[in-house]
């Protein structure tokens, strides 16, 4: 369990993910879509899509340092997210991990190669009606 108040870092603010989890945690959001901006209790992140992915250079600053999870549910469009992009961008190795959206086979093939980085932990693939969604446990 995260104890409220800690930090999560989403990739892509939704409905329900940001409405619901920015009750109790403090969020930090990375978002393309103007769109989403402010729209809920978020720290709100802006940052145009460069070749289908975030412009990590123009927001690394304003990341936060520690996160006690990583919920990827973007960015949109035809270029998905790839093991390397996280990776490479985010510190994974303490901090719980959800990938949205494991009903879709580009997201489940992220949360399967996530996954086999941290073999030693916990991982599951939860589905309720139509979607699903995969967590990659830490601790």
């Amino acid at each position: 369990s995260i104890a409220g108040g800690s930090n999560i870092l989403e990739l892509g603010s939704g409905d329900v993910s940001t409405r619901l989890l920015s009750r109790h945690y403090n969020m930090f959001s990375i978002e393309d879509n103007i769109d989403f901006i402010g729209k809920y209790r978020s720290k709100y992140i802006h940052t145009p899509l460069v070749s289908g992915w975030y412009d990590i250079n123009a927001i690394r600053d304003k990341l936060p340092k520690h996160y006690k999870l990583l919920l990827i549910d973007g960015p949109r469009g035809s270029r998905k997210t790839t093991v390397e992009d996280i990776q490479r961008n985010f510190n994974i190795d303490k901090c719980t991990i959800i990938v949205d959206d494991t009903n879709r086979s580009e997201n489940k093939r992220l949360f399967i190669g996530l996954s086999n980085l941290f073999p030693h932990r916990k991982s599951e693939i939860i589905s309720c009606h139509e979607k699903s969604f995969g967590i990659i446990y830490f601790q």
